[in-house]
C-alpha cells in the first residue's frame, strides 16, 4: 500500500482507528531528519526494530518543502508511504492531555493548535473521534490500554504522542503524565519520583514489566536504545525506534521518572 502523509491517510484494509498488521502509523521531520513511526502485528511492540529504507529529501530544516519516501517490511510484505512538507507546515507543540472515565469510556483530550487535527488510534479497543483533538476510548476490558494520538496540519507538520487507559483492575505499576508502566511489585514503604529497575519481557499487549524496583540508584546502563543517560522512555517500544529484544537482553537497569500512585 502506497500512502502520503501531508493531510491524511488513504483507506486501509481495517478500520484506520485500529493498530494492527504492517502500516506506517505517522512521519514527520523530526529534528530536521526524516521519521516515520511503523507498526507491525497486533502489539505495542516488535522484537527488533521493523526495516526502514528512506529515499529523497532525508533532512529538512523548517519552513522549506521537502519530501522523502520510505518503505518499511521484509521485502515480502510492504508498506510505502511519502512525507511532503511545504514551506507552511509547522510540527505542532503537543501540550496537555487527559484522560476521563465515565459510563461510555474514556474521553482522551489533547491540547494543540487549532491549525492542526487529531487522530487517535489503537491496537485494542473502540475509538470514536468526537472533535478535533478529542476522542471516546472504550477498552475491551481490565488492562493498561496504550493510544496513539497523531496531531497532523495537512502540511507536513505531524507529531504524535501515547497515552495509556488503565482500565479496572491493572496490578502494581509506576505513573507518569501519560504512561502506565507495569512493574512486579511497588516495595512497601517507598513512594518517590525516581526509580530503578530491569526492564523484563513480557508476552503480553505491552511487551514488558519492571523487576527488582527500587529507590536506590543501582547499576544503570548509561547507553542503550531509548535511553538518555540511563532514563527510559518506554514510547520507543511503541513507535519501534527500539525492539523489545534489545532492551530487555541488555545486562544493566534503567532509570524512570513517575509516580507509585496516579
Amino acid at each position: 500500500m502506497v500512502w502520503l502523509l501531508a493531510a491524511c491517510l488513504e483507506p486501509f484494509e481495517h478500520d484506520a482507528h485500529d493498530l494492527v498488521d504492517l502500516r506506517i502509523v505517522g512521519m514527520a521531520y523530526v529534528d530536521e531528519v526524516a521519521t516515520a513511526f511503523s507498526w507491525e502485528g497486533d502489539d505495542a511492540w516488535s522484537a527488533v526494530v521493523p526495516s526502514q529504507a528512506w529515499t529523497g529529501e532525508t533532512t529538512c530544516e523548517p519552513g522549506t518543502a521537502c519530501s522523502a519516501t520510505v518503505t518499511i517490511g521484509d521485502g515480502v510484505t510492504t508498506e510505502t508511504g511519502t512525507l511532503v512538507q511545504d514551506a507552511q507546515g509547522e510540527v505542532p507543540a503537543i501540550g496537555e492531555l487527559s484522560r476521563e472515565d465515565s459510563s461510555e469510556g474514556w474521553t482522551l483530550s489533547l491540547s494543540a493548535p487549532a491549525t492542526h487535527v487529531t487522530h487517535w488510534m489503537a491496537p485494542r479497543g473502540d475509538i470514536e473521534e468526537t472533535g478535533p483533538h478529542e476522542a471516546l476510548y472504550m477498552p475491551p476490558g481490565d488492562g493498561i490500554w496504550p493510544v496513539v494520538a497523531l496531531t497532523i496540519d495537512g502540511k507536513g507538520g505531524n507529531a504524535w504522542t501515547i497515552v495509556d487507559v488503565p482500565e479496572g483492575d491493572i496490578g502494581p505499576a509506576l505513573w507518569t503524565e501519560r504512561r502506565v508502566i507495569p512493574v512486579d511489585e511497588i516495595p512497601g514503604g517507598l513512594d518517590g519520583d525516581r526509580w530503578y529497575g530491569v526492564i523484563e519481557p513480557v508476552d503480553d499487549l505491552l511487551g514488558y514489566r519492571l523487576v527488582g524496583l527500587s529507590e536506590r540508584d543501582t547499576q544503570v546502563g548509561a547507553i542503550f536504545c531509548g535511553s538518555e543517560d540511563g532514563e527510559w522512555n518506554p514510547d520507543t517500544l511503541v513507535t519501534r525506534e527500539c525492539g523489545r529484544d534489545e532492551i530487555t537482553e541488555q545486562a544493566y537497569g534503567v532509570a524512570v521518572t513517575a509516580r507509585a500512585a496516579p
